[in-house]
């Protein structure tokens, strides 16, 4: 029994030196359990070190002890596999990074209570690609492409995941082109046209059944004055029937409301 005691004492010993080495070099190997400097019962992290890079499953931690994140690292700690979670457990968004902690691919991201927010397309750190925005009930409230941060592309917006509320184009970050703003029932309440961000030519403004409130015209990207906003309308034939926006099509078609995944931790529970 006594041989038995020394050899669970030699494990444990070993098990608990074993912790937070670094070799000859200064680089961290094994296993490390980082504890907050200030608060000596405070975990920062822990996780496996191999020639100082962080390899496999990491876990970092809020102030009050829960886990805030769980990484894991691949690749000699050049990617690594993200889950966040709020505060209270849930899942705040999943995603990958590379390099120095920038976001790559698709990170999805969900609120407190569990539920889908948005998935937003990234490379190397910055928003490249299709980002999507949820409404509440899970239904899609807004599609926008961006180019390496900046919104490129065609975007649209909606009441219900179906019905368009807005729709345009993007070009290095600017509004350009034609865009459009709805009612629920289809009639446009504010179309115009948009040169790099600024409003240029007439806009027309009308109310829920259809007729025309208010006609502007801009010129270099400024409100024109009355008098030439009247000669313009007036010599310009603009069709005042408001076209009806059609349902939206694939893109804009309606999700269910997902739940994030539960943690391990969570599921044991």
């Amino acid at each position: 029994m006594r041989f038995l005691g020394l050899i669970f004492l030699m494990f444990v010993s070993f098990g608990f030196f074993a912790q937070n080495v670094t070799d000859a070099q200064g680089l961290k190997q094994g296993f490390w359990k980082k504890m907050d400097e200030k608060n000596p019962k405070q975990r920062v992290y822990e996780g496996t070190f191999k020639d100082g890079k962080p390899v496999g499953k990491f876990k970092y931690y809020y102030s009050f002890d829960s886990v805030k994140v769980i990484m894991d690292f691949r690749d000699g700690g050049k990617v690594a596999y993200a889950k966040w979670l709020h505060p209270n457990g849930k899942v705040e968004s999943i995603g990958k990074y590379v390099g120095e902690e920038k976001r790559d691919s698709v990170w999805v991201f969900y609120d407190e209570y569990g539920y889908l927010l948005s998935k937003e397309s990234y490379s190397k750190g910055k928003k490249n690609g299709l980002s999507i925005i949820y409404l509440p009930d899970g239904k899609i409230a807004e599609q926008k492409n961006y180019k390496m941060d900046l919104p490129d592309g065609p975007f649209k917006q909606f009441f219900d995941g179906k019905i368009v509320k807005g729709e345009g184009v993007y070009i290095n970050g600017h509004l350009d082109g034609k865009v459009s703003y709805y009612f629920p029932n289809g009639v446009a309440v504010a179309q115009g046209y948009y040169k790099m961000g600024d409003k240029v030519g007439p806009w027309i403004y009308r109310s829920e059944n259809g007729k025309v409130k208010e006609k502007e015209l801009y010129i270099d990207g400024k409100l024109a004055d009355q008098k030439k906003t009247d000669a313009f309308f007036a010599k310009t034939k603009i069709n005042d029937e408001t076209p009806k926006v059609k349902p939206a099509q694939a893109g804009g078609k309606e999700e269910k409301k997902v739940a994030a995944p539960k943690t391990k931790e969570q599921s044991k529970k």
